[in-house]
C-alpha cells in the first residue's frame, strides 16, 4: 500500500481551457464587455445573433468555455426547446431555439438582467388572477359541503 502514496496525481479541469484567441473571438468578447457596459450604466439590454456572427463551430466552442456556465438555467418548452442559460459573466446569457427535431434554429447571447423568455407576459396576468381565484373558491365551497 505505500507504494500508491508515491504515485503522482495530476487533476484535469473540468472546463476546457480556452487557448490563444481565434479571429472572431476577441472582437466578439470586446463587443459584450461594451454590451455589458451599457446593461451597469444605462439599463440598456442588447443581444447578439450567433448565426448571424462570422463564428465557426471551433470558435463557438471557445466563445462559451472563455464564458463559462452560471448558476441558473432553464428549458422552456414551445414549438421545440429552448435552453437558457447564464453564463459565468452575471448579465451574459446563452440562449438557444431548437425545433422539434432538437436541431438548432436560433443562438443567442442576451446582455440583460433577465430573459424576456423567462418573464411573464403581462397580457397572462389578469386570467392567471382568475384562475387562481376559481381554484380557491372551488376549495372553499368543497370544504363548506363535504
Amino acid at each position: 500500500m505505500n507504494k500508491l502514496n508515491n504515485i503522482a496525481i495530476k487533476v484535469e479541469p473540468t472546463v476546457p481551457q480556452a487557448g490563444p484567441f481565434v479571429d472572431s473571438v476577441l472582437p466578439l468578447l470586446l463587443e459584450l464587455e461594451t454590451m455589458l457596459a451599457q446593461l451597469v450604466t444605462t439599463g440598456t439590454t442588447s443581444s447578439i445573433d450567433l448565426r448571424r456572427a462570422p463564428l465557426g463551430p471551433q470558435e463557438l466552442i471557445q466563445l462559451r468555455s472563455l464564458l463559462g456556465r452560471g448558476e441558473v438555467s432553464a428549458t422552456i418548452d414551445a414549438l421545440g426547446p429552448t435552453q437558457v442559460e447564464e453564463t459565468a459573466i452575471a448579465g451574459v446569457w446563452w440562449i438557444t431555439h431548437r425545433n422539434q427535431d432538437s436541431q438548432t434554429v436560433g443562438e443567442f447571447i442576451e446582455i440583460t438582467d433577465c430573459p424576456e423568455l423567462l418573464k411573464t407576459q403581462s397580457e397572462t396576468l389578469q386570467p392567471a388572477l382568475m384562475q387562481l381565484r376559481n381554484q380557491i373558491a372551488q376549495q372553499l365551497s368543497s370544504a363548506d359541503h363535504p
